[in-house]
C-alpha cells in the first residue's frame, strides 16, 4: 500500500467516529426527538422518562410504531392512582417533560385511602368533563384535534405484592401498544421510579400500536366482579386466524411478538385473534359449540379470581366446602407449579357452561389461563386444557 494510502485510510478511521456523532447531533439533539425504534423507551424534551439503555429486541416490537403512551402509576395507602395519556406519536411531541412535571406536582393530604391529589397543571393542559364514570378526572393535554386526553383513575390495590400488581398493569399497557409482557427484570429496566415527598410514583414510557380497545387499570382481588360481567368495554372474541400446526411456538397471532413461555398447541386447537386483556388467545370449534383458551397477566388473590371465574358462568361465590374441594395442583415445565380449577354450571343460560382454569405465579407476575365454553365440548377438552398447561415453560 502507498503511503498516499496509509495516510488515507488513518484519515477516514479517525475521521468517521466523528461524522457519526456529528450526523447524531444534527438529526437527534431537537426537543422531544423521534428515534429510529428499537425499544421501548427513549429520549424526550431532552430528558426521559425512562432512563435504562437496555434494549428490547426489534424484533420483538412493532417495526413502524404510530403510537405513544405516557403513563404513571401511585400507590397511596393501599390505592393506586392511575395517570395516562395516549396519542399518535407526532401529537405526543413535546408533552414527555410536561407530563413529568405533572406527575412531580402530585401532593396527598390527609384522608388515608380516600385522599385525593392535588397537581398543577402545564401550561394549556385543562380540565374538563369526565368521559367515563370510572374516571376520576380527564385532563386535556395541550390543544389538539382530536383532543389529547388524559385520564385519571383509582383502584384498591389488590393481592400480596404490588410489584406483582404494579407488572400486571404496566403489561396491560403494553398490551394495548401491541408490545410484549415484561417480566420483573423487565419492569425495573423499562420504567423509572420518582419520589413525590413520601409517596412514589413509577413512570412509563412506551411506543408502538395503539389498540383502540382500551381497559380500565385491573384491580387485584375481584370477588365483587362475581356478576360475571366482563371489565366494562371488553370486546368479543374476535374472528378466528388461519388453522395453526400443533408445534411448540412462542409467538402470539399479534405483531409476531415473543411470549415469555412456550407451549405445545393440542389439536383441533387453532389460533384466535388475541382479545386486548390476553398475551395469547386459542379455540375449537365444534358445530354449534365453541371454546375459547386465553392466557392473560393479571393480579388479584386466587379465591377471589376464582369467585370471578364462577360469576362468569351463573354460580355463586364458593362456600369454604366448594373452595376446598374445587382446586388441585398442576404442573408445568421447570418445577413449576400452579393451581387448577374445574368450574361447570350444567344450569347456565342459554347453554350449559363451564371454566376450567390454571393459575401460574413466575418471576414475580402471575398468569391466568383459561378455558371457557359449551359444557359438553369443555368436558371434551379437559385432559387436552390440562396437557397444555402442563406443556407450558416460562423462560
Amino acid at each position: 500500500m502507498s503511503t498516499l494510502e496509509v495516510n488515507f485510510t488513518r484519515w477516514w478511521v479517525a475521521t468517521v467516529p466523528v461524522l457519526s456523532l456529528a450526523m447524531v447531533c444534527v438529526t437527534g439533539c431537537h426537543d422531544d426527538p423521534i428515534r429510529v425504534y428499537d425499544a421501548p423507551r427513549h429520549a424526550a424534551d431532552g430528558g426521559s422518562l425512562t432512563s435504562s439503555s437496555n434494549a428490547v429486541p426489534s424484533s420483538a416490537v412493532p417495526a413502524e410504531p404510530t403510537d405513544r403512551m405516557l403513563a404513571a402509576v401511585v400507590p397511596h395507602e393501599g390505592t393506586a392512582w392511575f395517570f395516562k395519556v395516549t396519542g399518535p406519536i407526532g401529537a405526543m411531541e413535546g408533552h414527555a417533560s410536561e407530563f413529568r412535571e405533572f406527575v412531580e406536582s402530585l401532593k396527598f393530604g390527609e384522608g388515608g385511602s380516600d385522599a385525593v391529589p392535588t397537581w398543577s397543571l402545564p401550561e394549556a393542559w385543562n380540565n374538563v368533563p369526565n368521559t367515563s364514570s370510572m374516571r376520576e378526572a380527564t385532563i386535556a393535554v395541550g390543544d389538539h384535534s382530536p383532543p389529547l386526553d388524559l385520564s385519571v383513575t383509582r383502584l384498591a390495590i389488590g393481592g400480596d405484592s404490588y410489584a406483582a400488581y404494579l407488572l400486571m398493569n404496566v403489561n396491560r399497557w403494553r398490551n394495548q401498544m401491541s408490545l410484549p409482557p415484561l417480566d420483573a427484570e423487565g419492569l425495573k429496566r423499562e420504567t423509572t421510579v420518582i419520589d413525590l415527598s413520601g409517596d412514589e410514583a413509577t413512570l412509563v414510557d412506551l411506543l408502538g400500536v395503539f389498540d383502540q380497545g382500551m381497559r380500565p387499570p385491573f384491580a387485584g382481588g375481584m370477588s365483587g366482579a362475581a356478576s360475571g360481567a366482563l371489565p366494562d368495554g371488553h370486546p368479543p372474541i374476535g374472528p378466528v386466524a388461519p388453522p395453526s400446526s400443533g408445534a411448540p411456538t412462542t409467538t402470539t397471532p399479534r405483531d409476531g411478538a415473543k411470549l415469555p413461555f412456550v407451549y405445545e398447541m393440542p389439536e383441533p386447537w387453532r389460533k384466535a385473534t388475541n382479545i386486548t386483556m390476553s398475551v395469547l388467545t386459542l379455540e375449537v370449534v365444534d358445530g354449534s359449540q365453541r371454546i375459547v383458551i386465553t392466557v392473560t397477566p393479571a393480579g388479584g388473590d386466587l379465591r377471589g379470581n376464582i369467585d370471578r371465574w364462577r360469576g362468569q358462568i351463573g354460580l355463586a361465590d364458593a362456600t369454604d366446602e366448594q373452595w376446598k374441594s374445587s382446586t388441585e395442583p398442576i404442573s408445568l415445565q421447570n418445577s413449576v407449579i400452579g393451581t387448577y380449577v374445574r368450574l361447570d354450571n350444567p344450569a347456565a343460560e342459554p347453554s350449559p357452561q363451564s371454566i376450567h382454569g390454571a393459575i401460574v405465579s413466575h418471576s414475580g407476575a402471575t398468569w391466568f389461563i383459561k378455558l371457557k365454553g359449551d359444557l359438553d365440548l369443555a368436558t371434551r377438552e379437559s385432559d387436552n386444557f390440562k396437557r397444555f398447561v402442563s406443556s407450558m415453560s416460562f423462560q
